[in-house]
């Protein structure tokens, strides 16, 4: 068991390099501590289950967004044409599939791992305030578990997680639909990288925040006046995230990752209110 010696992420390029490195630190600090694994084994069973049946849906509907995506130019080549005039039809074709098959796989990712926070919330709280425990050396809060406790912090949870789902969606499903539309479709894509790279760090920073009973308005003051560490670590998660498998084999770990960003926010005074 080790402990954490926690420290202001920074500011600006130096804050947003030292953000991309907390899902790293996470996995470090969480396979070096084995007490906190019995508190991980289920959280990252319930992500892996809702993450692959959404992601199967989601890529259930390829040939649909990639038909959307496609230009009616390249839809085929006409017959007998030269080969200067259709040898790069197959070369754009291959970079709208592409950008499709990478649309959908950070979509499912993020959106089955905010879904599972309805299921696995409780236990990812559960997760964090072991994890801090470590970290700082002192026992958690000694509070009884009873059914009251249990029902009041697992309501807790999943309204926190349905509000972070429904907000993702607002602005998720407009920088979809856009991203849809010849010519602007770019700053859809854009907009949909950066705002789930946001979405991904509140996701994993949320359980830390629940049990500090602090609203969602406050999680986004706190979100904002911490930018560029915020993004850094969300940046750093949905680099991680596209790699086969990581999301939900290591969610438990990005949980970690995102209570270490918490005390070394703290460290700061930058703590929301």
């Amino acid at each position: 068991m080790s402990t954490y010696s926690p420290s202001p992420p920074g500011s600006g390029l130096p804050g947003f390099l030292r953000g991309l490195t907390y899902p790293l630190r996470g996995i470090r600090f969480l396979f070096a501590n084995r007490a906190a694994w019995p508190y991980a084994a289920l959280p990252a069973l319930v992500n892996g289950v809702v993450i692959l049946v959404i992601a199967a849906i989601a890529f259930h509907q390829y040939d649909v967004v990639f038909e959307a995506l496609q230009p009616d130019a390249l839809a085929a080549a006409p017959e007998g044409a030269p080969w200067w005039k259709t040898f790069w039809r197959p070369i754009v074709n291959g970079l709208i599939g592409v950008v499709v098959a990478l649309l959908l796989t950070v979509g499912s990712l993020l959106g089955g791992l905010l879904s599972a926070s309805l299921l696995a919330g409780p236990f990812h709280e559960k997760l964090s305030e072991v994890i801090e425990s470590i970290a700082t050396g002192q026992p958690p809060p000694d509070e009884p578990i009873n059914l009251k406790t249990l029902t009041r912090d697992s309501t807790r949870a999943v309204f926190g997680a349905a509000g972070r789902l429904a907000l993702w969606l607002a602005l998720w499903v407009p920088f979809l639909i856009l991203s849809l539309i010849p010519v602007v479709g770019i700053v859809g894509v854009v907009g949909m990288s950066v705002y789930s790279a946001f979405f991904a760090a509140l996701n994993f920073t949320d359980p830390t925040l629940e049990r500090q009973k602090i609203k969602l308005p406050a999680k986004l003051r706190w979100a904002r006046g911490s930018l560029a560490p915020w993004m850094g670590f969300g940046a750093g998660l949905m680099l991680m995230l596209l790699i086969p498998l990581v999301g939900f084999l290591l969610a438990p770990t990005f949980v970690t990752a995102g209570t270490l960003l918490w005390l070394d926010v703290r460290a700061g005074d930058d703590a929301p209110a």
